[in-house]
């Protein structure tokens, strides 16, 4: 057999570099239109990049349930955020304290003032059998009424 020279090993240790760094591009979450709904979400973080098509919504409205209707299956805290550029947390919007096991249901709207292709965190904690059913839906702002009396 018949040894590496180092440009090989170089070129080697590169591909398998590459390799490791592709799946994280590949496996991102994609842009979601909204409204998006009926979300199931496990234990864990999902990030939520949002395209805004046309006119941009006033608000957001977050609807969590928490696991089964019976109780079963709640997780432990939710935290959802509004994530900054470099995806550092900006502002969060449910925190733990206010989503724990006790919390059957709750909603949170935020309002979109200066945001157009907005990311949220959404954090999950709890037993691997546990979930959250996440709904995000747009308010948009009242249009402005056409006068076509004018017209005739």
């Amino acid at each position: 057999m018949k040894k590496l020279s180092s440009k090989m090993k170089i070129l080697l240790v590169m591909a398998v570099c590459v390799a490791m760094v592709v799946p994280a591009v590949v496996s991102a979450d994609p842009i979601r239109e909204l409204p998006w709904e009926d979300q199931k979400i496990g234990p864990g973080e999902v990030i939520l990049d949002f395209q805004m098509w046309g006119q941009s919504p006033d608000e957001i409205e977050f609807d969590i349930d928490n696991g089964k209707s019976t109780g079963e299956n709640r997780v432990s805290s939710v935290t959802i955020a509004l994530l900054d550029e470099k995806g550092k947390v900006k502002e969060v919007i449910i925190s733990p304290n206010k989503f724990n096991q006790d919390v059957g249901n709750a909603k949170a709207t935020f309002s979109m003032e200066g945001l157009s292709n907005p990311s949220f965190l959404i954090r999950v904690r709890g037993k691997k059998s546990n979930y959250i059913v996440l709904t995000v839906d747009e308010y948009l702002p009242p249009s402005d009424p056409v006068d076509n009396h004018n017209n005739w």
